[in-house]
């Protein structure tokens, strides 16, 4: 996975969404430490962590990961 897109991906949906890092990583029972290096491409989310970003954002999984580009 393209780490640059998923976090462009995520930060999308999140703005979209109105919800900051905090939030996302209470909603989804992730750390906060875990998110922030998600969003500054320092970490790839397991397939776990997106399961739980696409349930607690309300999106599809093709809102955040961009296979074809």
């Amino acid at each position: 996975m393209n780490t640059k897109n998923f976090k462009i991906e995520l930060k999308k949906v999140m703005h979209e969404k109105h919800i900051n890092g905090k939030q996302l990583a209470e909603l989804a029972e992730i750390s906060e430490g875990e998110i922030s290096k998600i969003l500054t491409g320092k970490a790839n989310p397991t397939i776990e962590v997106i399961a739980r970003l696409v349930i607690v954002l309300k999106c599809d999984l093709s809102d955040l990961v961009k296979i074809l580009k």
